[in-house]
């Protein structure tokens, strides 16, 4: 019988699949327009010809970890006109040194290294990164030496400014959900619209993408 179990369950794989891949992506459903008002005080700004797509994330995040593949895989195939960016979200208790590490990771330009190896050692080796120096040694591991590490991590004032714009982007598109990303500052998706579905989350980031490079989202 469990073996019968097994095997049924393998058996609806494929239709599942096919049943995501004929979803109906509608507004108010799987995404939603962003909610704007005259007073916020920070916009995202889209490149003239460009579709800005965005994501606001957390390494702290499990659920940013569980789309990384997903999301990696899209960029690889992404048409040229977009754009893509990151913003690193505080509203955890530890994410704003995750956020610093974004950003220093960046400014030493071992972003794409750090990346991966960063996740994997919060979500899959349990690590604590959370406090300066337990990131100073991480990024130690990773070939960054501490005097590197300290120059962006402590002095920089672009990171500074960075993290300020974060916070300030966070707060005037109300992300209080992550991942959460933004096509062309009009619209969002997050895994509560999509019922946790990285793929069908994808599918509505690249429908949006497609409507808006055809001037026709509905």
């Amino acid at each position: 019988m469990k073996r019968f179990l097994i095997i049924f369950s393998l058996a609806l794989l494929p239709l599942l699949s096919f049943a995501t891949s004929q979803t109906t992506i509608t507004e108010g459903t799987q995404y939603k327009a962003v909610d704007l008002t005259p007073s916020t005080p920070s916009r995202l700004t889209v490149p003239k010809g460009k579709i800005l797509v965005v994501e606001f994330f957390s390494y702290g995040c499990p659920w940013c970890f569980k789309l990384e593949p997903s999301l990696e895989a899209w960029l690889k195939t992404k048409p040229k006109n977009v754009v893509f960016e990151r913003i690193p979200v505080m509203f955890e208790q530890g994410w704003d040194v995750y956020a610093k590490a974004y950003y220093t990771a960046e400014a030493l330009g071992v972003l794409n290294k750090i990346t991966p190896d960063l996740f994997n050692a919060i979500h899959v080796k349990n690590k604590d990164l959370t406090s300066e120096s337990a990131m100073q040694a991480f990024f130690a591991s990773e070939g960054v030496s501490k005097k590197e590490f300290e120059s962006a991590f402590d002095f920089s004032p672009g990171i500074g400014m960075e993290l300020q714009r974060s916070n300030s982007l966070m707060m005037g598109y109300k992300v209080f959900v992550v991942p959460t990303v933004i096509v062309n500052g009009k619209y969002y998706t997050n895994p509560a619209l999509v019922n946790g579905d990285d793929q069908l989350m994808m599918q509505v980031i690249q429908y949006l993408v497609d409507k808006e490079s055809s001037g026709n989202v509905k």
